[in-house]
């Protein structure tokens, strides 16, 4: 009979922003190419280091989003780096790799090493203005893709528009009103406000806004924005 997972080592979710930020991936197949893709839309600084890439590897690097070096892996390719993506089918170069950005003080990932890696990158999808992430701790990529999916279908048609207006209302409130605006926004989602949006029915927006927030806050925002 099977038994519980035992607890692993502690992680700590978070969506990181990293434009800019010295991104080494070591690698050219398939997972890198993965890891890369990712990073490429986080506007990430890329190095990619493999005597061969993909030719979705060699695409980026056309178009100025990577900077391929061409040649075995060398200790040296880790420095500045702030993520270490040690991605190779050679868990000897993957090894050195991890090595390395230990070294220079990187964060490292290895892709077949999940117990010896800082950190996991969850299953994501991004729809409708929210971004969905789900991991298994590395137990089982294949459960976070399917728990991911299955979390997607749940992203209902018109949040985009509901985020865009939470936005707009959370800037029209006053500080002290904001620590407490999460319960309020709770109730107009429970009271139908995606759907009204969708259909876009502004009265019975205004009306709802203006019942939790009080009179005339839904036009004194959309004022405050003009």
């Amino acid at each position: 009979m099977l038994g519980r997972l035992q607890d692993g080592q502690k992680r700590y979710p978070v969506l990181l922003n990293l434009k800019g930020k010295r991104c080494v991936v070591v690698g050219g197949g398939n997972v890198a190419t993965r890891k890369v893709r990712g990073l490429v839309e986080a506007g990430a600084d890329i190095v990619v280091v493999a005597p061969r890439a993909s030719a979705e590897i060699q695409s980026f690097v056309y178009k100025g989003n990577v900077n391929w070096r061409s040649r075995p892996f060398l200790m040296d390719d880790a420095e500045g780096a702030l993520f270490l993506f040690a991605a190779t089918g050679d868990r000897e170069v993957n090894r050195a790799a991890s090595e390395a950005g230990h070294r220079f003080g990187a964060l490292v990932n290895v892709a077949d090493d999940p117990d010896g890696s800082d950190f996991h990158l969850p299953a994501t999808l991004k729809k409708e203005g929210a971004t969905v992430a789900v991991s298994t701790g590395g137990a089982s990529p294949a459960v976070a893709a399917w728990l991911r999916d299955r979390c997607g279908e749940a992203v209902p048609e018109g949040l985009e528009q509901v985020l865009s207006l939470f936005s707009l209302l959370r800037s029209a409130l006053a500080d002290e009103a904001k620590v407490k605006s999460g319960e309020g926004f709770g109730k107009l989602l429970d009271a139908g406000l995606v759907e009204d949006l969708r259909k876009g029915d502004l009265s019975s927006v205004a009306e709802k806004v203006d019942s939790v927030f009080g009179a005339g806050f839904y036009l004194g925002a959309l004022k405050e924005k003009a």
